[in-house]
């Protein structure tokens, strides 16, 4: 047997000094998350002391969570919401229709399972928001900023909750809600998800 001489260790050495330094580190594994995502069904149900809302539809909305944190909702495409209830014992009926888009900053948790909760002073962008009250008397809903409203937590969560657990799969995300207020109002909702 050959020995292996000291010109010839050290080139070895080198070698596998260069194969080390080479290999790339494994990448940490994406979260489940992580993707964009169209809305296929809403709906949700608030009660408060003398008044119960419903809320219905946007399908066709997009949600794209991203590795470092961000929320971003497309509305291009989206559905009408449909709102219904009573106040007082007084029916209602309106409709809200979103438009463009807002990213917001998301703190998330988990990976199939977890929470997403958004960080409402961070949002920027050009959505929009206008509709029709139908009952108990028609008039219009002038457009505004939903951007500007959501930031000073004036927004409809129907389409944008604020805080929701979730559950993920490689081709589905489900949000759930579940709250209810010092003032009494309670909150649940769900919303479905498909992978894009």
């Amino acid at each position: 047997m050959r020995k292996v001489t000291g010109a010839a260790l050290a080139v070895l050495t080198a070698a596998s000094t260069l194969v080390a330094i080479s290999a790339p580190a494994e990448a940490a594994p994406r979260k489940c998350t992580v993707g964009k995502w169209r809305l296929t069904k809403a709906a949700g149900q608030v009660k408060g002391p003398s008044s119960t809302l419903r809320f219905a539809g946007g399908h066709g909305t997009t949600l794209q969570l991203t590795p470092k944190g961000r929320a971003i909702y497309t509305f291009t495409r989206s559905a009408r919401v449909t709102e219904y209830g009573s106040a007082k014992g007084v029916p209602f009926q309106l409709w809200l229709k979103y438009d463009k888009g807002v990213l917001i900053n998301a703190k998330i948790t988990g990976n199939k399972k977890g929470t997403i909760t958004l960080r409402p002073k961070t949002a920027t962008g050009r959505a929009t928001l206008h509709g029709r009250v139908m009952k108990p008397a028609q008039y219009p809903l002038k457009k505004q900023s939903f951007t500007h409203l959501f930031k000073r937590g004036q927004a409809d969560e129907a389409l944008v909750p604020l805080h929701v657990s979730f559950t993920c799969t490689a081709k589905t995300l489900r949000l759930h809600q579940k709250k209810k207020t010092r003032t009494g109002y309670t909150t649940v909702a769900n919303w479905s998800y498909r992978r894009i």
